[in-house]
């Protein structure tokens, strides 16, 4: 490997200026890379590639120039004991010096600069992506993101794989899934991870930091179906019952706690709000005895009437401090507490929970309590619905789901929401509140 500086004398600035390239030239490939510096042609020795001593700032641009030189052959050694692929994008979206900025062409005034978005490092481009939508994603989209972050570092860690916009090709996608495989990861979570990619990737192709489309191929899509079967949509959809809702307002909880974690269940069974809204909803939400809020998953608005339990559950906290409606904890401390809370309330049974890695089928034998989660809230106030023989138009009103193209020419009124909402008054009966 061979490092050079050099300036292009053509190129003055009005201050009689020409900037300063560094050259690499290794394995048959070469790069040059503007170094942030200009000098006076005047003042530059072309034999030792430096200014010239004993002149003004001519130590500390020598000084930078090495420090450069330094960087880049550390960078080089370093990638060859650990046996990575040298690319000229790995060398440039690498050294630290190197910034938005590069030189293009010539002009009649000197140089004309272009920002070249796709040398800039690859997990610094994720930062900014994540950055650019901190005031519109909820906070667990935040969280999915920066997870999904460090499991691609430890994806290129691991395999030595090295992660930039043109490296990501089908090439990329067997290995990616390959790793996952072999990290007895399910297939689901490894769609979901691909997901998240295909967004990131989406966007930096919209803000023209990626120019490779291989993401969006034919064969890209055929090999994630072929690769990774996914359970029918019917398979592991798991709710209570009205005997196990019955368990759960029935149970008395030890701890403040337990307290928080069952009402707020509860108060998704009741109203069909994932956990996001349940924690978001705010007292002012409550208008004319219903609950009104844009969803944080799809900023959809939904209008849900309040039931006898749902309306007691707000009751019970309407005096406490702040404009939270409910009080909550964190979603994965919920979870982890409402495993126990359904154990302890006598939630019995098993559950089989189908999978796969890979094309290898996995089926989960397990407590039927193990397998619940905040989400089973929605899922049981969709299986109530259904229960009381609530029609289909209302109830994907109800729980926001979208259907086909035929329901732009449906719609119910409030009086029928309501009325299906009082069909639970008329089976659960207890009051949950003293």
């Amino acid at each position: 490997m061979r490092t050079n500086f050099y300036i292009e004398k053509k190129n003055v600035d009005k201050k009689g200026l020409s900037p300063v390239f560094l050259y690499v030239s290794f394995d048959n490939k070469r790069i040059k890379v503007y170094t942030g510096q200009k000098v006076n042609k005047l003042l530059w020795n072309d034999k030792t590639q430096r200014l010239k001593p004993k002149i003004p700032l001519s130590e500390s641009v020598n000084d930078f120039l090495l420090s450069i030189e330094t960087e880049v052959n550390d960078l080089y050694l370093k990638a060859r004991k650990d046996r990575i692929p040298i690319t000229t994008q790995y060398m440039k979206s690498r050294l630290t010096f190197i910034r938005k900025y590069v030189i293009v062409e010539e002009t009649e005034d000197g140089l004309k600069r272009k920002l070249v978005k796709s040398d800039l490092p690859f997990f610094d481009i994720f930062d900014e992506f994540i950055s650019s939508h901190r005031k519109q994603w909820s906070e667990g989209t935040m969280k999915n993101f920066q997870t999904f972050k460090t499991k691609l570092q430890k994806f290129e860690t691991e395999e030595k794989y090295i992660l930039e916009f043109g490296s990501i090709d089908n090439s990329f996608l067997e290995k990616y899934i390959d790793w996952h495989i072999d990290n007895k990861i399910l297939n689901t979570h490894t769609q979901k991870n691909l997901k998240l990619l295909k967004w990131f990737l989406d966007w930096s192709s919209d803000n023209e930091y990626n120019h490779n489309k291989a993401y969006q191929k034919d064969d890209w899509k055929h090999t994630i179906k072929n690769r990774l079967p996914v359970p029918g949509t019917d398979d592991n959809i798991y709710f209570l019952s009205v005997d196990e809702v019955r368990k759960i307002i029935e149970y008395q909880p030890e701890s403040k706690t337990y307290e928080i974690v069952k009402d707020a269940f509860l108060f998704a069974c009741f109203t069909g709000l994932r956990f996001s809204d349940v924690k978001g909803l705010k007292k002012s939400d409550i208008i004319d005895d219903k609950i009104v809020i844009i969803e944080q998953k799809g900023n959809k608005k939904r209008e849900i009437p309040l039931n006898a339990v749902s309306a007691e559950l707000l009751r019970k906290y309407e005096n406490s401090p702040g404009p939270e409606a409910l009080p909550c904890i964190s979603n994965q401390k919920t979870n982890e507490y409402l495993k126990k809370l359904c154990s302890k309330a006598g939630i019995e049974g098993k559950a089989v929970y189908t999978n796969y890695i890979g094309k290898k089928p996995i089926k989960d034998i397990g407590n039927k309590y193990d397998i619940i989660s905040f989400h089973t809230g929605r899922k049981t106030f969709s299986s109530l619905l259904e229960y009381f023989s609530i029609s289909h138009l209302i109830s994907r009103k109800l729980t926001g789901h979208t259907s086909d193209a035929m329901k732009r020419y449906q719609d119910v009124t409030p009086e029928q929401l309501a009325n299906a909402m009082k069909k639970f008054d008329e089976t659960f009966k207890l009051r949950i509140v003293s």
